[in-house]
Parts: C-alpha cells; structure tokens; sequence
C-alpha cells in the first residue's frame, strides 16, 4: 500500500482517533495532491517561472509545496480559507460579521468575532470523523449559482444537485443565474433563454416570469439565511 502515513508525523497533539482519521485522509488524498503538484511544477517549468511555490492551509496559513506532499490532508477546507483571507484583505473590520462565498454549486459560510475568523482549536470534521487539520470555521450548504431549480408541490426547490452551466449559458437546467440575468443584475449569456427559463418556471407555479426570478432569490436567500442562523445557534451554544 502507498503512501503510508505515519500517524505521529502529522501532529503530537493526544487524541488517537481524531490522528487515525486524520492519517487515513492524508493517505487518501495524497495521489490526488502529488497530480496537482506535478502539474503545477510542469508548468511554471514550460513559462520559464523558478520561484518558491506555497500552498494554502486550512487554517489560513501557508506551507511549502514540499511539505504539502508529505502532508496534503492539511489543504482540506484550503477554499473556504482563502474565501476568509480574500475577504478580509477587501474589507478590514473589527466588527461580528459574515462571509459567504456564492459560487456555481455551494455557499461557503465563514464568521468573524470582533474582527477575528472563528477558528477550530482542535480540528475540522470531514463528514463524521473529527479529525486534527487546524482548520478556519466554516460550512458549505449545497445551493449556488448554478444549482439546479425545480418545482415540487407547488413550491420551488434550489439544488444541492448542479446539471450544468444555467440555462442562459448553454445548459439544460433552469438556475438562480438565469434568474438575475432575466432580472439584469447579471450581464452575461442569452437573455432570451434566460426570459424563456423564467417563463417555464413561472407557468408551472401560475405566475408572471418576473414574479418567478424573484422567488427563485428569496428562496436561494432565505436556504442561506436559515443555515447561518442554524450554525450561529450551534457556535453561541459552545463554552
């Protein structure tokens, strides 16, 4: 079998089963990791670029892309930190707030204490295993831009599957993008596709297209809105 982690390598906190995890994962992604490495260095290699290279961690901190191969299962969750770390650098405040990273499948949710992100002391869960990857707090909930719009019972339902690009770029799927490019706060793509998109959805509910992009955003904001509060819930309940 290959590779093997060696479990006290990747942390000397205590705690056995958070390091079996953690030294399963590190195994699993590595072949993963060693294809992205590869390729990064194959390419600055062919643009004649010779510079350290970093890899983002999940803390939000950076490592070597040496030490990355050794242990890859520290860039799980590296996305949601740099959706911290890029907001930060736009927005500089010393307030509570929230961060959410839209994109085509999933919504990432970050929180700030005082200005500070929320951190996880004693490491990320990946699905149900607790595991020691420091990590930035976040949670991802399956509704993006490109998720999948349907009807059922009368009520309009938003992802978590994704089916392509929107219908107003070339896709099959009726999604939230096609709702703001209808509504004009999106310039991209065919907006008679886009009309024509908002037509079906609003036909199958009884009302105008209009009044059906519209719903489709509540509905997107009101799925985003219930999980933030459901996990501020969750954060304020903890010592």
């Amino acid at each position: 079998f290959h590779p093997i982690t060696l479990g006290h390598t990747l942390s000397g906190k205590l705690n056995f089963p958070r390091r079996v995890f953690t030294s399963f994962y590190n195994s699993a992604v590595s072949s993963t990791f060693h294809r992205f490495s590869e390729n990064i260095l194959k390419a600055l290699k062919r643009e004649k670029i010779y510079v350290p290279i970093f890899i983002l961690k999940a803390d939000g901190g950076t490592m070597s892309l040496e030490f990355g191969n050794k242990q890859p299962v520290q860039t799980i969750l590296s996305g949601p930190a740099a959706s911290v770390m890029g907001g930060q650098a736009f927005l500089s405040t010393n307030k509570d707030a929230v961060f959410l990273d839209i994109g085509g499948t999933t919504t990432d949710i970050s929180f700030l204490a005082n200005g500070v992100p929320l951190f996880e002391p004693l490491g990320i869960k990946i699905g149900a295993f607790p595991t020691l990857v420091r990590a930035l707090y976040s949670a991802s909930i399956g509704v993006g831009g490109d998720s999948q719009v349907s009807i059922k019972d009368n009520k309009i339902l938003i992802g978590p599957k994704r089916q392509g690009p929107p219908r107003a770029l070339g896709g099959l799927s009726v999604t939230p993008t096609d709702a703001m490019i209808f509504l004009g706060t999106i310039n991209a793509g065919d907006r008679h596709k886009a009309i024509a998109a908002m037509e079906e959805i609003g036909d199958q509910l009884g009302i105008d297209p209009r009044t059906a992009a519209n719903l489709i955003l509540d509905t997107m904001v009101d799925m985003i809105k219930d999980k933030v509060d459901d996990l501020l819930k969750k954060i304020n309940s903890r010592p």
